[in-house]
């Protein structure tokens, strides 16, 4: 996690993942966090894998063209993204997270909370609220609004947890790996 997109190289991951299961008998979950990028997804390979495989979706917008704008690529779209994860579930019964970081005055509005509600509520997943942890020369900044957010997820009953990167301090938190490289 938090080393770049494991799906643009899913045929490595999964290798990977099912060689550290057959490595360490006391394994018992691999965590894959993902914005999921359109590619092509074989779920057969993540059932041949003794360990349980989890994901982690990087939702962080409500809408596919707001994910598109902030990702800048071609991303799937959100309810095929469920789709996949809720099949996944039917098989493995192993809730998927749902990681949302708010961005002030981006997607911490109250209706950005409310239509994140409206799409959680029936999935079999959790919901992670992140904190943002600030990027050099980044127009996103952390969000002022996150109490009210959460308040209207408590509102709607959406059990959801904190997320707080560790290492901000020194500049290696969530999202800090990719900003120091020159392209």
């Amino acid at each position: 996690m938090g080393t770049g997109e494991p799906l643009r190289n899913k045929d490595n991951v999964f290798q990977s993942a099912k060689r550290f299961s057959q490595k360490y008998d006391l394994l018992y979950r691999i965590n894959i966090s993902s914005i999921f990028p359109d590619v092509d997804i074989h779920f057969q390979e993540i059932f041949s894998i003794k360990t349980l495989v989890h994901f982690q979706y990087s939702l962080h917008f409500v809408t596919d063209s707001l994910r598109t704008q902030y990702f800048r690529r071609k991303l799937a779209p959100i309810q095929s993204v469920f789709q996949v994860l809720n099949e996944l579930y039917a098989i493995n019964k192993s809730p998927y997270c749902v990681n949302y970081v708010l961005f002030d005055s981006v997607n911490d509005r109250p209706q950005d909370a409310e239509i994140l509600s409206k799409m959680v509520q029936p999935l079999p997943a959790y919901l992670k609220i992140s904190k943002y942890c600030p990027i050099k020369d980044s127009t996103l900044k952390e969000s002022t609004h996150s109490k009210q957010f959460c308040q209207i997820l408590d509102d709607a009953k959406i059990a959801w947890k904190s997320f707080e990167s560790k290492g901000a301090d020194i500049h290696a938190a969530c999202g800090h790996l990719l900003s120091d490289i020159q392209f």
